[in-house]
């Protein structure tokens, strides 16, 4: 665990599976990450993540969901890989979806600005 969350480490995670875009790393996100890895309990998460622990499936519950949805997916994203929306919509097509060029795993969040624009239209008019 201890080394995980070194600086490096957290720096190489995200820039491997969160980002697209390594300038959109940080100190200060490094910095935030680093000291939320060091809180108390904090070395259970990555544990349940790397044992599966954190993938529950939504197959029996997600056709059920009543209400408009928007799937937002980064093209470039490895550990869920943009082929998984073909299973999210096989089961809901009438979702939307949308899908970023050039971000990984938070496109809500190097792409900030699109992203909310896109949420608020979408919320407007549904």
């Amino acid at each position: 665990f201890n080394l995980l969350v070194r600086r490096p480490s957290l720096h190489y995670f995200l820039a491997q599976q969160a980002y697209y875009d390594p300038a959109c790393i940080t100190d200060a996100m490094i910095d935030a990450y680093y000291a939320t890895t060091h809180t108390s309990g904090a070395r259970f998460a990555p544990a349940s993540f790397v044992g599966g622990a954190l993938n529950r499936s939504v197959k029996s519950s997600w056709p059920r969901v009543s209400h408009p949805t928007l799937l937002v997916w980064g093209r470039n994203a490895t550990s869920t890989p943009v082929t998984d929306t073909e299973a999210f919509l096989a089961l809901r097509p009438e979702a939307r979806l949308e899908i970023f060029d050039n971000a990984r795993l938070l496109p809500n969040d190097e792409y900030a600005e699109r992203f909310n624009r896109l949420a608020a239209d979408f919320l407007a008019t549904e």
